[in-house]
């Protein structure tokens, strides 16, 4: 053996030696890898993958602001997530002003070793606007014949479409449209699309459009009114009548989507109504920047459905892909309100769910699975779900963000916990009539939950189940409100307990927490009854003064700016500030923290 392979035989005993010898925690600290950034309208998510962490105490803190200015303005801390396959700290800034460039400020520490910081300049995009610089041609409904012009208008859709290019505003004058398939047809491109517009004097019916071959493609005030006409192939059965689609589902209930054999990026959807479809907009794994706001979606599910056709409907399915927005809809009368990602279609990221009003749907209000880290859901309001507000089956990667939201009657928990990772819920109401979680309780435990209300309108408990999970390194529970009578109002790893003390006692959560009584804390409650089939009215459940979820709840940065009083109240509005809007706007507001 040579002296030099001596040597590093002898450094490599020694390390290895060393290792032995050293206390766990010097074995724990953490390795920085790639930081990746990404922006919608109004937020930036931020995924930084780390190696080592492995007792999960490392911190990543996040400051941020516009390009140039000062000072820098503290956002919430990264969240800590280790899923299989990904081990990282990850987290969003939120309320940004569209179309400006911020800095953002990321410092990473672990108390066992290991430190980073890393500055990234990211730029919020904008809402789709018309465009300009195009032409503005002119349909009315036929076959074939017409040069565009508003005194010759093309005689039928597929004819404009093959005449238009990116840029163009067709313009779809009253008359009925039928059955619409881009195949073939030109796209547009990024921030120049082909807009297809209703040309406002009177409704301009489609029965169903195909975007599965084209990009940038903006629907604005159309009418899709379903009269079961046929589908392409691949529809899953005869009554699978979807209205917007780039992809459909094989044979089978949720069996898969269709391979898709190109991406759809930038499709928009906004101003238009859906009547009677059984899905309305279904996108698919390589959809990418979709825009679906203010737009009015009535299905043809019915309240009091059982089995499978209670679940097989959704409002909006985009169903895999990044970056979407979904905004300002009315949605009622479907299975699911809103489904971003999909079970078999993983890895949906940066996607921002706000201001819909979804109502009297016979599944879930909003349908989590499969979407991915900073997946935000904020300022919506959901009443009366034939199952769930809420569903997490899978959780396919973290954080998620629930965020002020007003969520009332789900016939089976406001949760459906059947695959959870970490996720954080901040000042939302929720509300249901008897137990407010059921469907393995102890997922919250997965939570960072601050200033959120929990209210059981007619008994309680509060977490009615349990697998006999209990906290860990993600549960982080505080500064909430309760409302429960009689019985139990926690079940915990098994054990029923009867009160805040009882939980504070068993776990170390909630130290902050406290007891409310509905019947005087809210200006409004109206809920007359159980779910499914009571129809709970519009309403927006604000605080009394005398409540005292008033200014107890707890300062977040970049969540609760421009509180009033000493402190932020709980629950999903703050007394005195302005309401929030839900469902389509005549005006985009001002305002999009909704207090």
């Amino acid at each position: 053996m040579t002296e030099s392979a001596a040597r590093i035989r002898f450094a490599v005993v020694l390390s290895a030696a060393l290792a032995i010898a050293m206390p766990a925690w010097a074995q724990c600290g953490l390795t920085p890898g790639q930081l990746r950034s990404a922006s919608t309208v109004h937020s930036i998510g931020l995924e930084w993958d780390i190696g080592g962490d492995t007792d999960h105490d490392a911190r990543g803190t996040v400051q941020y602001r516009v390009q140039g200015s000062a000072p820098w303005k503290a956002a919430l801390p990264l969240i800590r997530v280790n899923y299989p396959g990904y081990n990282a700290l990850a987290g969003s800034v939120m309320f940004l002003t569209p179309g400006t460039t911020y800095e953002v400020k990321l410092d990473l520490s672990d108390p066992d070793g290991g430190a980073a910081s890393q500055t990234v300049v990211v730029t919020t995009r904008t809402e789709p606007t018309l465009p300009t610089g195009g032409r503005t041609l002119h349909v009315v409904p036929g076959s074939v014949g017409g040069d565009g012009s508003a005194g010759n208008p093309y005689q039928g859709f597929g004819n404009a479409w093959t005449n238009a290019r990116a840029g163009d505003i067709v313009l779809l004058h009253a008359g009925s449209y039928g059955t619409v398939s881009g195949s073939g047809r030109p796209s547009g491109v990024a921030n120049n699309h082909i807009v297809f517009k209703a040309a406002g004097d009177g409704a301009a019916v489609i029965e169903w459009i195909d975007l599965r071959y084209v990009n940038y493609i903006w629907l604005y005030g159309l009418t899709f009114t379903s009269t079961n006409a046929p589908m392409p192939a691949g529809a899953v059965d005869a009554d699978d009548y979807t209205a917007v689609f780039a992809c459909l589902l094989n044979a089978g209930y949720d069996t898969s989507y269709q391979n898709m054999t190109a991406n759809v990026d930038g499709i928009v959807i906004t101003h238009s109504s859906f009547n009677r479809y059984k899905h309305a907009i279904r996108g698919g794994p390589r959809a990418s920047g979709w825009v679906v706001t203010d737009n009015t979606i009535v299905g043809n599910r019915t309240l009091g459905m059982t089995d499978t056709p209670s679940f097989d409907s959704e409002a909006v399915e985009i169903g895999g892909g990044s970056n979407h927005i979904i905004a300002y809809n009315s949605i009622t009368h479907v299975a699911d309100g809103i489904s971003p990602g999909a079970t078999f279609a993983l890895g949906a990221t940066n996607i921002d769910i706000y201001g819909n009003d979804i109502f009297d749907v016979t599944d879930d209000g909003i349908e989590l699975d499969g979407a991915g880290a900073n997946t935000r859901v904020w300022g919506n309001r959901i009443h009366n779900a034939g199952h769930n507000g809420f569903s997490f089956q899978p959780q396919s990667a973290a954080p998620w963000y629930i965020l002020r939201n007003q969520v009332v009657n789900a016939a089976e928990s406001l949760f459906k916990f059947r695959q959870w990772d970490h996720y954080v819920i901040l000042n939302n109401t929720f509300v249901n009539w008897n137990f407010v979680l059921g469907y393995q309780s102890d997922g919250i435990l997965a939570a960072m939950s601050r200033n959120n209300l929990f209210v059981a309108a007619n008994g309680g408990p509060i977490w009615q189940q349990s697998s006999g999970g209990t906290k860990d390194w993600r549960t982080d529970l505080d500064y909430d409100g309760y409302d429960w009578t009689g019985g139990f109002a926690f079940n915990y790893a098994g054990n029923q307990l009867a009160s805040l003390a009882n939980l504070t006692s068993s776990t170390g959560q909630e130290s902050h927490g406290i007891k409310i009584s509905h019947a005087t804390c809210f200006a409004t409650f109206n809920v007359p009854g159980a779910p499914p089939l009571t129809t709970i009215p519009p309403q927006v459940m604000t605080l009394n003064a005398n409540c005292p979820a008033v200014d107890a709840g707890v300062v977040l940065p970049n969540i609760t700016d421009g509180y009033t009083g000493s402190a932020p109240d709980m629950g999903a509005y703050e007394l005195g500030a302005p309401l929030p809007h839900y469902g389509p706007r005549l005006a985009p507001p001002t305002d999009l923290r909704v207090k």
